[in-house]
């Protein structure tokens, strides 16, 4: 229900600038922009406004960290794997913490951050796991591959972000998230050999 009254916050503002009239201009100079009042304003997508490469990175990271917090909580219910839960454990606090500080940081922006009721194949996939089929599942939707993605989309941002408040986000998330890949990678290793 958030997430369809936060969508319709951002497209009311953008409806009523569309459907405001066009009052005719004055001639404009050689050289200068011209507007033609029978084609939209702004073409762009959505995720581009506001924020452009900001938005993306809040889109990016806002799925990928919810990705990690769904796929450890069904670790915590379904892993027979001491190690697998201690590393889920530790997903869903932290990646909770970061989506929670993104969202309150994208709110004030006006840029929408991913539903949780977003469906994602990769999760489907580890609904229909058990035992230790589940944990190397686990893993390669959780583990190393996911954190390396998701350690460059934060470096990504922090430096080449223009909103200053996302790249000091960004930042001071990177070494939770290159902890996190050094934890992933000794759980791969860990449930590679239970098998």
């Amino acid at each position: 229900m958030y997430g369809v009254l936060a969508e319709l916050a951002l497209v009311t503002p953008m409806l009523a600038v569309a459907q405001t009239p066009v009052t005719p201009r004055e001639p404009t100079p050689a050289g200068a922009d011209v507007v033609d009042p029978g084609k939209p304003r702004d073409a762009g997508p959505m995720t581009h406004a506001p924020g452009g490469v900001d938005a993306s990175f809040v889109d990016a990271a806002g799925r990928a960290g919810m990705l990690e917090v769904q796929a450890s909580q069904l670790a915590l219910e379904r892993s027979p794997s001491t190690d697998v839960k201690i590393f889920a454990r530790q997903m869903v606090a932290d990646h909770t913490k970061a989506g929670n500080e993104l969202q309150q940081i994208a709110a004030r922006k006006g840029i929408r951050v991913p539903a949780a009721a977003e469906v994602n194949p990769e999760l489907q996939t580890l609904t229909n796991k058990q035992g230790r089929e589940f944990d190397v599942a686990y893993v390669a939707a959780a583990g190393p591959a996911a954190h390396q993605q998701a350690v460059r989309l934060f470096e990504q941002e922090a430096d080449a972000g223009r909103d200053p408040e996302l790249k000091a986000f960004a930042r001071s998330t990177l070494p939770i998230l290159q902890r996190h890949l050094t934890m992933a990678r000794k759980l791969a290793t860990s449930v590679a050999r239970a098998h």
